[in-house]
């Protein structure tokens, strides 16, 4: 074969592959969307008499949420930062995302740094933002990873440096009391 031939099928086989390789993604949904990430849809975590958990009246969620649920304590949260069925409350949001990001969940420290680095429900705080999703990506969450890398563009090497500092002592500040977290992420 000629090398420009060869070139020419290198190039076709590599276009059909990463055609074949799109049509495979899964859809852009939800926040992920907004931010351009592809991510696999996780099954929605259902009710007792098996409806989605974002179809649960308010009141049954804050109940579950009180008792410390995780996803319902994220849907909740969703519903408030997104005023859905209920007044729209970004503080609210955020004090239920923290309040699972003390169990360690990946998405809701994702929720909470996206929170930090838009400024909604919080003041903006790139350094609590960058150490939440670094905190997130450690638990597998490829958005977080995505968040960590557009926002570690941005900052310096000290201010990452104090993000990785944060984040070593976060998690056991948190179960100490959510003031003194509080006060640590918002200087």
């Amino acid at each position: 074969m000629k090398p420009v031939t060869l070139a020419l099928a290198s190039f076709a086989t590599g276009l059909i592959a990463a055609t074949f390789l799109f049509q495979l993604q899964p859809p852009r949904t939800g926040v992920l969307a907004a931010h351009g990430v592809r991510q696999a849809t996780a099954p929605m975590p259902l009710t007792a008499d098996a409806r989605p958990l974002e179809d649960e009246p308010p009141a049954a969620l804050q109940r579950r949420a009180e008792s410390g649920e995780v996803a319902a304590l994220l849907a909740l949260g969703e519903r408030y930062m997104a005023g859905r069925g209920v007044a729209r409350d970004p503080e609210r949001a955020v004090r239920l995302y923290l309040q699972a990001a003390e169990q360690g969940d990946a998405e809701a420290l994702y929720r909470l740094g996206m929170a930090y680095r838009t400024g909604e429900g919080v003041g903006r705080n790139d350094v609590a933002a960058f150490m939440l999703f670094d905190l997130a990506t450690a638990r597998g969450h490829d958005a977080a990873r995505l968040e960590k890398y557009r926002l570690g563009t941005r900052l310096t090497p000290g201010q990452i440096e104090k993000a990785a500092r944060l984040g070593s002592s976060w998690m056991p500040e948190l179960r100490q009391g959510e003031a003194r977290a509080a006060a640590q992420l918002n200087p």
